[in-house]
């Protein structure tokens, strides 16, 4: 197996050029199969297109985060929910790992893991511990 048959099946693995203009080059089918798009949805050379999935609410905190990561060489990490191509909506948390290559291009490889499960639990938790009181 060869790096990129093993990337393909990393957690929603991507990688971006983080010079301008910010864009994706390369989409794993991890990712394809997280957010219902096909490769030509997600990377283009000239534009992030990749934003049109994240959900509007967390739209500024995402381009913030990816203005963070085109600054220096540094891992980040941000969860925020992303719109699937069906409609649903799914929260993530993506860690990003910037470096300048030897060709001097910034590059963020990241990672994409689905955490809707984990944020609905705590939804639940949170909800029983704002109605149930305690105490006498």
């Amino acid at each position: 197996m060869d790096n990129l048959e093993v990337l393909q099946y990393i957690s929603g693995f991507h990688q971006y050029v983080l010079d301008k203009p910010v864009h994706i080059t390369f989409a794993s089918k991890s990712l394809c199969d997280l957010t219902g798009l096909c490769q030509d949805e997600i990377v283009c050379d000239n534009a992030d297109l990749y934003i049109n999935s994240v959900h509007p609410v967390d739209r500024k905190a995402y381009s913030e985060f990816i203005e963070k990561l085109s600054e220096k060489e540094q891992t980040l990490t941000l969860d925020y929910r992303i719109v699937c191509k069906d409609g649903t909506v799914k929260y993530v948390q993506d860690t990003v790992t910037s470096q300048r290559g030897e060709d001097g291009v910034l590059v963020g490889v990241s990672t994409l893991c689905d955490i809707t499960a984990l944020k609905s639990e705590n939804e639940s938790l949170r909800f029983l511990n704002d109605s149930v009181t305690f105490g006498f």
